[in-house]
């Protein structure tokens, strides 16, 4: 087959376009001091504004599945301050918030409704756990989701007229005096 020096130079022409076409673009460079260093990374992610969907001012109308059986009626603690925690037993905050729920019972005895609740835990992990206030099970999330609850533990501060005075997330020594604070201004002083 015999090619003219025509034919031979469009195939060539069409070789370097394609040659050309599949090339990277050239990016002029920069120089390395001119270049503003990256926004730093966040350590932690973004925390939501709102702890849950529920917050000061709101009723909350929940029955909370006991570890026992049965379930608790929030509506059946109306008269008297509480407080609701959700957390998770092998999680962050749980001891802390059993600490805090002792010491509170000794302190407000009968004045002061406690229920604590074990988020997606197995419930071997709370053998052994004795407690003098009300101890639920939310195995499956369902409680948490309901109130979508940003994180754990989050405690509910609520008044004797069944309102939230705060929702408080976490159990670090801030959050602690947050939800004392809380339960002062629900007990009236």
């Amino acid at each position: 087959m015999k090619f003219s020096q025509g034919g031979r130079w469009r195939r060539s022409g069409a070789a370097l376009f394609l040659l050309l076409a599949c090339r990277p673009p050239v990016v002029p460079s920069t120089p390395v001091e001119d270049t503003p260093p990256p926004p730093e990374t966040p350590q932690h992610p973004l925390e939501p504004e709102t702890p849950a969907n529920q917050g000061a001012g709101d009723t909350l109308e929940l029955s909370v599945p006991r570890v026992e059986g049965g379930a608790l009626e929030l509506s059946s603690l109306a008269g008297r301050p509480y407080l609701l925690t959700l957390g998770e037993p092998e999680g962050a905050g749980w001891e802390e918030a059993v600490e805090l729920f002792e010491t509170l019972h000794r302190e407000q005895g009968r004045e002061l409704g406690l229920v604590l609740v074990a988020a997606g835990a197995d419930p071997s992990a709370l053998d052994g756990l004795i407690v003098p206030w009300e101890l639920g099970w939310d195995p499956q999330g369902a409680l948490a989701a309901r109130l979508e609850i940003a994180g754990l533990p989050t405690t509910f501060v609520v008044d004797a007229r069944g309102q939230v005075v705060d929702v408080v997330r976490g159990m670090d020594p801030d959050a602690r005096d947050r939800i004392r604070e809380g339960l002062g201004r629900a007990l009236g002083r």
